[in-house]
């Protein structure tokens, strides 16, 4: 999408749904420019996809799992430290 702000929370909110109806879940930032779903669903933003895409941390390691309403998990992956 144009603003990345709306686009982190569209993103979040599919995956929430999904995350209702008992799916599995993985939600991955690949603006690592905004950080915006750190933002959004309030997890921390390093270790993420750029730690991943640089080979300091594997895949399990920059996952976070968070709550969605009371018993549901949604798995982010955010989108980490940015730069080259």
């Amino acid at each position: 999408g144009e603003d990345p702000a709306i686009t982190g929370v569209v993103g979040a909110n599919v995956a929430a749904m999904a995350a209702f109806d008992a799916r599995s879940t993985l939600l991955v930032d690949a603006d690592l420019d905004r950080c915006t779903l750190a933002g959004v669903l309030r997890v921390p933003v390093a270790p993420g996809l750029a730690e991943i895409l640089r080979g300091q941390v594997d895949w399990a390691e920059a996952v976070v799992p968070t709550t969605v309403g009371r018993d549901r998990a949604m798995f982010v992956v955010p989108s980490g430290g940015g730069g080259p």
